[in-house]
């Protein structure tokens, strides 16, 4: 039979060994980060999940344990909050507004969706006033053959690469909803012309920016690359496993 010690202020103290290891600050915090391990490699072998559904699902079971597990494991459950469907605005707009801030601090890694240029009020006034002081790298998610470029803005003074994607634009059957998929039918081709608008985008939105990837995935003509290295003189730009294409 499980016994406590009873103290002073009406709570207990862990008597067996299991209470005391779930109860221990350094123990559970390596149990967590042990447990975050496993489900990123996992996540790598199989590809059954997109990128941090499975870990993120697995993580949210911990927080309802107790307040320290709560603790422990809300860092690693907002250190990347964001996949290829959900914006950083999509996911913090379900948050309570006095929490938002709170975990914005842990965040390091995200996607940032292009949006129609009539939502583009509404997704700004969901972080406003919000900081991101360690996020440091963003895939930005342009719309397939979208003319012009919106992007809800986003405070992230440390913010130091940003991976360009496009994405065709799928609606789920009988319902509104939005999804981005990669991959799917012609490879998108990024000309100079996007290009050019694209530097320019980055220049006003993203001004601590030193590195611009291209791709995977795409046709990118050469003049694209010079196209945004003269809007974004102090920036390497560079292309990530896609072809290079003359025309």
């Amino acid at each position: 039979m499980t016994k406590n010690i009873a103290i002073k202020n009406g709570d207990t103290l862990p008597d067996t060994a299991a209470q005391k290891v779930l109860s221990t600050r350094n123990l559970v915090a390596e149990i967590i980060r042990w447990l975050v391990e496993i489900l990123d490699h996992s996540e790598r072998g199989n590809g059954k999940y997109h990128k941090g559904r499975g870990r993120r699902n697995s993580l949210c079971d911990l927080v309802t344990l107790n307040r320290l597990w709560f603790d422990q494991t809300i860092p690693y459950i907002w250190k990347a909050p964001t996949n290829k469907n959900s914006s950083f605005h999509q996911r913090f707009a379900k948050v309570k507004e006095a929490r938002l801030q709170t975990y914005a601090n842990f965040v390091e890694y995200g996607h940032l969706l292009a949006v129609p240029f009539d939502d583009l009020v509404d997704n700004n006034r969901i972080l406003r006033g919000v900081t991101f002081p360690r996020l440091n790298q963003i895939d930005l998610v342009l719309r397939y053959r979208e003319r012009i470029l919106c992007f809800p803005r986003l405070s992230a003074p440390a913010l130091q690469s940003i991976r360009i994607r496009i994405a065709w634009i799928l609606k789920s059957r009988g319902s509104d909803k939005v999804h981005f998929r990669f991959g799917h039918g012609t490879t998108p081709r990024l000309n100079p012309q996007l290009g050019h608008r694209l530097g320019g985008c980055l220049k006003s939105y993203f001004t601590s920016v030193s590195r611009v990837v291209l791709g995977p995935g795409l046709l990118v003509h050469p003049r694209t690359v010079q196209s945004i290295g003269r809007r974004l003189p102090n920036v390497a730009v560079f292309v990530d496993d896609s072809k290079v294409v003359e025309e």
